[in-house]
This record gives C-alpha cells, structure tokens and sequence, in this order.
C-alpha cells in the first residue's frame, strides 16, 4: 500500500496527491487520505482505513471519511515474471464524486458552468446558466465530433447526480448520446458551491462513425435571394410531452421549407387546463425558388399543425 500511495499520481489522473496519515509502518489499521482532482476542476478529498495488509499478496479496508462509502481491496498474483494487481471497490458515491465518478474512464467529453451564464452588460441583464446552457455545450460537442445532431432529440431520463426536473438526456433513437442538466442541491451544497452548476456529459464512443465523403472539397455554398419567413404557433399538450419531441414534428412538415424551428415560450398556469402546457414555437421558411405567397405560407402552417398533432396529440391555442 505504500508503494501505491507513492505511485498513485502516475496511473490515475484523478489522484493529485496520497497521504498517509500513520507515522507507524503500514498495517491493519493504516489510514491514508486521497485528494482528487475531479472533471470541471474540483476537488474532493477522502480517507480509507486498511483491514488487511497481507502484501504482496492482499490489501483491503474500507472508506472512513468523505464522499464515498464502502470497502475496497487489491489482489496481487506473481505470473510470468510479472505482478498482476486486480483492484476491488464494493461502494456508493456522494458529493461530486456522483457526477464525475461515471468519468473516470471511458472516452467522455464532459464540462461544468457555475453561476452566470451571462454577466451584466449593456446589451440585457445577467442571466445564470440553466440546463439549456449544457445542453447547447453537449450539442456543440457532437457535432464537432461528426455527430448527426440534426436527427438527435432531448429526453428525460438523466442520472440521479442532475436536477430531476432541469436535466435530460440527448438520444439518437434509443441510444444515449449525452446527458446534461443543471447538477442535483445534494452534490453542489456540500462542495460549498452557491448558485446554480450546469454540466454535461457526451460519450464520445455513441455516435456513429461520420459517413466517409466520396471527396475532401467542400459542399457548394447555396444561398437563397429570397426573404425568409417565420411563423409562430402555440400549441397545447399533455404536460408529459417533451418540447424537442413538437419541434421535431414541425421540421418535419416540409423539409424541402422548413430551414428550422426552435421554442420560444413554455407557460402552465391560470388559463391552461390542469394537466395540459403550452409550447410556443417560432418556425422559418425559407423559400429558394421565388418569394412564397400567402395561400402557400398558410397551406405550410396547415401543415405543420397536422404533423404536430399527429405526432404529439397537440392542439393550436386559440
């Protein structure tokens, strides 16, 4: 155990520094205390008690002190000329160790916001960062990895470690791209952290590969003379009826159209019936042959609601 208390910085780049605590030589009863350098540059500190010290064949104990509670124990076996070490952990994690212990390993792309999204200025008013903030970082993430995020949608479903009801999971059909969301009160309020921590988690490995390019020049620029046109619409729906799920129904009305559509207003309360929310959505067409006429700009609205009641059982707030 002291060799590893000496070496430990060089295999786990999450263990800054291993102190032990004991002045007598290592043994039954040694403690040690780990200081970890988490993701989003935090830090966590922990003790473990040693209940076996039976080297160089078994080392075990248990955590005493600090997010996380259980036993842990090192095997080591002599094969070959080599020493082959096999580490155990029978544990729950708290604090911060709740988010970042899931990024430990593996191939993640994962980042932390704290406090304010947007500091006073003189173009609006401060504004802290929310789940939104993560979930743009996490979809900034995948799309500089090749991701198709056009054809992705944001769910419930995140971890325990995020806000329940600030927090999500982006999916590409089943599979789980990423989740993000604002981090839970249980682990920001022991690490002494005021204001609201938004993070992300993107699993790198998820994705699809990008589908090879018959050629490295770049797709023609194509842009349209003609002027835009936006068009809003309210809709009422169930409450358990996810925004991107409405949003995604109305790109989907008339692709050739439709260049996108984003939510700009959610609202339950006096004049929604119980049970029921309204979403707001603004939609942009954007016409690339001749300037669209009111008959056709009506006929795409038509449309769009169809596809969004069909697909979400909605209705348009009169």
């Amino acid at each position: 155990m002291q060799e590893d208390a000496t070496n430990a910085p060089k295999w786990s780049s999450h263990v800054a520094k291993i102190e032990k605590l004991d002045k007598e030589p290592p043994g039954k009863g040694t403690r040690y205390r780990y200081h970890l350098a988490l993701p989003g540059g935090f830090k966590e500190t922990l003790e473990v008690e040693q209940s076996v010290y039976n080297k160089p064949k078994k080392c075990a104990g248990r955590f005493v002190r600090g997010p996380v509670k259980g036993t842990w124990a090192y095997t080591y076996t002599e094969k070959d000329g080599w020493t082959h070490v096999v580490y155990e952990m029978d544990y729950e994690l708290g604090g911060l160790l709740r988010f970042a212990g899931g990024l430990l390993a593996g191939q993640y792309a994962e980042g932390i916001r704290h406090n304010m999204a947007v500091p006073r200025n003189w173009a609006g008013p401060a504004r802290a960062v929310d789940a939104f903030d993560a979930k743009a970082d996490a979809l900034a993430v995948l799309s500089a990895i090749g991701a198709p995020v056009d054809n992705m949608s944001a769910q419930g479903g995140a971890p325990d470690w995020y806000h329940p009801g600030r927090s999500g999971a982006i999916k590409l059909g089943d599979r789980v791209m990423a989740h993000f969301g604002e981090l839970h009160p249980e682990i920001t309020t022991p690490a002494g952290l005021r204001g609201p921590v938004a993070a992300f988690e993107v699993f790198l490995e998820a994705p699809p590969l990008p589908k090879a390019k018959a050629t490295k020049a770049r797709a023609k620029l194509v842009l349209s003379p003609f002027q835009p046109v936006e068009r809003d619409f309210a809709f009422l729906v169930d409450d358990s009826v996810e925004a991107d799920k409405i949003v995604r129904a109305a790109r989907n009305a008339d692709k050739a159209l439709i260049a996108g559509a984003r939510v700009f207003d959610l609202y339950a309360g006096k004049g929604v019936a119980e049970g029921k929310k309204s979403i707001a959505i603004a939609v942009t067409l954007q016409p690339v042959e001749r300037t669209l006429t009111d008959a056709e700009i009506e006929a795409v609205s038509a449309k769009i609601v169809a596809q969004v009641a069909k697909a979400t059982g909605a209705v348009l707030r009169g």
